[in-house]
């Protein structure tokens, strides 16, 4: 019959346990920051972010890193690291066609059974090309018919030129003004009656240079008051 074991001897155990089965042990994989915020200048269409870390206590691994959006991609500097040992993810993000503020997330997993997952998140505060204001414009239901304006800004260090504008509803008349050419707009938009309640935009064809984002829009609403 086997003793049981006494409680200084399953101390010890519990002690060695990381010595003799590292593998068991929790690697902790601190990083600086999990969130980087950028602010990229007119034309840029590639950003790369750095999320250092420390491997605080026992030697661990990187099992995998995985992105929320093909747009994104993220690798460590290695594999493996030593307990104390410093690394980095490295994330490079390809923003062409966004505008705005965008963010996409990086999931983090440590090869150590038990580890929580680690999110990290880049947030991209890409500069808009084209401003439009308001972000919409409205009608109460049942309102005198009067024309609204939409105000086009051109923030683009180049000239972006408005080719051509359509409504989404045949109802609804759209105009354009042009103020400064290749720099600012106005587009006129009257619908012909306020008695149903609607939504629909504005289609703005521009010669942007990046295909992705030469169709703006603009949109328009008639609603309950209040």
């Amino acid at each position: 019959m086997i003793a049981p074991m006494n409680k200084a001897a399953a101390f010890c155990a519990v002690l060695l346990m990381p010595v003799l089965f590292p593998g068991s042990a929790l690697a902790a994989f601190k990083f600086d920051q999990t969130l980087v915020e950028v602010q990229p200048g007119f034309g840029e269409e590639r950003l790369t972010v750095t999320f250092p870390f420390t491997n605080l206590d026992t030697p661990g691994s990187v099992r995998s890193i995985e992105t929320s959006c093909g747009c994104l991609s993220a690798t460590a500097d290695k594999k493996t690291y030593a307990a104390g040992e410093k690394g980095m993810v490295t994330a490079v993000f390809n923003i062409k066609g966004y505008n705005g503020s965008v963010e996409r997330s990086i999931t983090f997993v440590s090869g150590s059974k038990g580890d929580a997952p680690i999110r990290l998140a880049v947030r991209v505060h890409v500069p808009e090309l084209i401003e439009i204001e308001p972000k919409m414009l409205s009608w109460g239901l049942g309102e005198a018919v009067a024309p609204k304006v939409f105000k086009v800004t051109v923030k683009s260090p180049d000239a972006i030129n408005i080719k051509s504008i359509a409504s989404t509803r045949r109802n609804v008349s759209v105009a354009l003004k042009t103020v400064t050419p290749g720099r600012a707009y106005e587009i006129e938009v009257k619908p012909e009656t306020t008695s149903e309640v609607m939504l629909g935009m504005v289609k703005i064809d521009t010669d942007i240079k990046a295909r992705e984002q030469q169709r703006q829009m603009a949109f328009f609403r008639i609603d309950k008051k209040g």
